[in-house]
């Protein structure tokens, strides 16, 4: 198990959600499809437990942008990831087996971007997310 491991398989479970159309287990430079969804790692800590075996805790970040250019659409068009997105990660504690755990999700909502284009979204940190080496 690794991060990007773990990136990649919250990528894969937010992805699967109902109207997503875009999940890509790396950042893009650019997006042009909505609703967007864009994972990455904010913080951790990494402990060695013993020489051969170590245990890191991770902040986990998943960002849901839909396109801004209407805004009451746009609010109408994400607010049902504020429910499906962490039903779904919570689904799977494991995260697709890419981690041992995780302590919660929290989020926040409100104008993103990505690149020069101005969005609208969720932001769910996920926190404490377990991976034993």
């Amino acid at each position: 198990m690794g991060l990007q491991t773990a990136i990649a398989a919250l990528q894969a479970k937010v992805g699967a959600v109902a109207g997503i159309k875009n999940a890509p287990d790396y950042a893009p430079d650019s997006i042009n499809e909505f609703p967007f969804s864009v994972a990455y790692a904010q913080s951790g800590t990494f402990e060695n437990v013993s020489l051969s075996f170590g245990k890191a805790l991770h902040t986990l970040v998943v960002e849901i942008h839909v396109s801004r250019k209407d805004l009451k659409t746009a609010i109408q068009n994400v607010m049902s990831y504020g429910d499906s997105v962490p039903a779904a990660i919570l689904a799977d504690p494991t995260i697709g087996g890419s981690v041992s755990t995780f302590r919660d999700i929290t989020y926040t909502f409100g104008p993103l971007n990505w690149g020069t284009t101005d969005t609208i979204g969720f932001r769910f940190q996920i926190n404490g997310a377990k991976i034993i080496n």
